[in-house]
């Protein structure tokens, strides 16, 4: 008697000590991840995510383990990662069978546990689009909650630690939570959640709870890394590095200008001289001679203004 009364009560402990969602669909073939919120009494202990094989062929309740913090897997599609800091692990299944329909649990070693139950269906009746959402610091994220019509009850957004908001306004540790669009479409309804104003504290697991079922949602919250573009005045450094400005001319560049000027007087009295020359002289031979001169004298007065350009 005193045996049974002891597991009774570490049943009721273990109820408390571990929080998670009770009731998740998932679609054939698509991937689960089930968030194991624990409390402080669970840290120094392994975490394991058991399977109740029992309640399938008989009314006593079986756990084998599905998976553990140890590294052990009963099949590679199963997962888990611990983080103490957060005092949360998680449970990854991939590529859900019909199968693997039924009543699992997470669990500290011993009898600390939160029973969750997985039915995996063609057509889920609460679902998400992703279980991963991002958001920035000071923004806001929505997340859409499809549900089938013929589910019915309570609406609410809640942290992974059982911390709920409901209603249309409420807060979550400082985060604003608005929830809206009741409306219905053709086949489903949609639950909206926006969350405001959020801060980087407010990353971790959360969940949308339509009535008894559930869909965890993970939120995280980034720094804002966009830069905006901006319109500035240049400076005056700018506007000298951009445009020229106008400064005395040295004495190197006076020169310059003279001996340019002398070269071009001198090679128009090379040019007006040969062209006399050239109608002066009446046979042909000589005049190719006398341009063929001056294109000689020509090149020399090129080559001689393209030594001192260097």
């Amino acid at each position: 008697m005193n045996y049974i009364l002891l597991v009774l009560l570490t049943g009721l402990q273990g109820i408390d000590s571990i929080t998670s969602v009770k009731r998740v669909e998932v679609g054939v073939g698509r991937t689960l991840i089930i968030p194991c919120y624990y409390e402080a009494i669970c840290s120094s202990y392994y975490k394991l995510f058991a399977r109740d094989i029992g309640a399938e062929s008989s009314w006593r309740t079986i756990w084998i383990t599905i998976v553990d913090s140890t590294s052990y897997s009963w099949s590679e599609r199963f997962s888990m990662s611990d983080d103490p800091t957060q005092r949360l692990f998680t449970v990854t299944m991939k590529n859900m069978k019909v199968t693997d329909t039924g009543s699992y649990a997470c669990r500290c070693e011993g009898y600390v546990y939160h029973t969750v139950y997985i039915l995996v269906t063609e057509y889920p009746r609460l679902y998400v689009g992703s279980q991963y959402v991002t958001g920035h610091v000071g923004g806001s994220v929505a997340i859409y909650c499809n549900y089938s019509i013929g589910v019915d009850g309570h609406k609410k957004w809640c942290r992974i630690d059982g911390y709920c908001a409901g209603g249309n306004y409420n807060h979550i540790s400082g985060l604003s939570v608005k929830m809206s669009g009741n409306g219905y479409r053709v086949s489903t309804g949609v639950l909206k959640v926006t969350l405001r104003r959020l801060q980087e504290s407010n990353t971790g697991w959360y969940y949308c709870s339509v009535g008894d079922l559930q869909v965890p949602v993970h939120i995280t919250v980034t720094q804002n890394t966009t830069t905006q573009q901006t319109s500035t005045m240049p400076t005056v450094d700018d506007v000298s590095s951009t445009f020229p400005t106008n400064k005395p001319h040295s004495q190197k560049d006076f020169n310059l200008a003279l001996l340019l000027g002398l070269l071009g007087l001198l090679l128009l009295v090379v040019i007006c001289g040969s062209l006399i020359l050239v109608i002066r002289l009446k046979k042909r031979s000589r005049s190719i001679y006398c341009i063929s001169s001056v294109l000689s004298c020509m090149a020399t007065c090129i080559a001689t203004f393209g030594e001192f350009d260097k």
